[in-house]
């Protein structure tokens, strides 16, 4: 017996992924004003107002998916198996951490790592919930990835900006966003494709940074570097040495046969067996 696809792998072609990438433009614009206009600040590191765009992807995921129950239903589906939650929980603050010569645990990190996973699930709910499994049916899990990691960088540019990075700090991290993309997305393929994997390690990456930034010890490309070797050696591991597997193959009793791509888009030329 198989296991149901979520409802939004089940409508994933059918996801608009203009009225996504329109949403999500119109809706950050006025943070991005926001950010400019105020010297008001936000967080315990003092984010620029802009940071607050978080609930953009969310508002986009809405739209593209026409209605909230889809998006929602796939982001709370659990995840297969507790290995992938460690990963989520543990890879990005490892590779923060080694980059920065260790965290500094503080009684506070605990008020930002809940303030960090109520943002990282609207966040998610577009970025995993939604747009991954649309592309999923196109391209293959690291490349989602990168393609996702590029956006979200892009993303944050203006923010970055107008917290103060240098040009080649700001390159440094976004360099490090789209390794922490491709980190997430193959921590959601191997999860079964469940979201809420995304979210713990997008937070768990909030969190190393405050801790690492707070102590003035974080470095944009250190980390950057650090998090690609973590990707590779992620996407190395759980692809057995094909770093381009797509996402159907994860999925139990995914279809063997030549023929259409199915739900993830996947095309194999094994034959199925008797």
């Amino acid at each position: 017996m198989t296991e149901s696809p979520p409802p939004i792998e089940r409508s994933a072609g059918t996801i608009s992924l203009r009225r996504f990438w329109a949403t999500l433009a119109i809706t950050s614009l006025p943070f991005y004003l926001w950010g400019a206009l105020s010297d008001a600040s936000v967080g315990p590191t003092g984010l620029p107002m802009s940071a607050l765009m978080f609930l953009c992807p969310a508002v986009a995921a809405v739209v593209a998916a026409g209605g909230v129950r889809a998006p929602v239903a796939a982001l709370v589906r659990r995840p297969r198996g507790a290995t992938t939650v460690v990963g989520a929980l543990t890879i990005p603050p490892v590779a923060i951490g080694i980059a920065s010569g260790g965290l500094p645990v503080e009684s506070s990190l605990a008020t930002s790592a809940a303030l960090y996973l109520m943002a990282a699930a609207f966040e998610e709910l577009g970025w995993s919930a939604v747009l991954a499994p649309a592309l999923l049916r196109r391209h293959r899990p690291v490349a989602t990835g990168l393609l996702i990691g590029a956006a979200w960088a892009l993303w944050h540019v203006i923010p970055y900006l107008q917290a103060g990075y240098s040009i080649a700090d700001l390159l440094a991290q976004c360099w490090f966003t789209v390794a922490l993309r491709v980190v997430l997305v193959l921590l959601v393929v191997a999860a079964g494709t469940a979201p809420i994997v995304a979210v713990v390690g997008h937070a768990a990456s909030n969190v190393a940074w405050t801790a690492a930034a707070g102590g003035g010890a974080y470095s944009p490309a250190l980390s950057a570097a650090s998090m690609s070797i973590a990707a590779i050696a992620l996407a190395i591991v759980m692809t057995r040495g094909s770093a381009g597997r797509r996402a159907a193959s994860t999925e139990p009793g995914a279809d063997r046969t030549p023929g259409p791509a199915g739900p993830a888009g996947e095309r194999s030329g094994r034959r199925r067996r008797p």
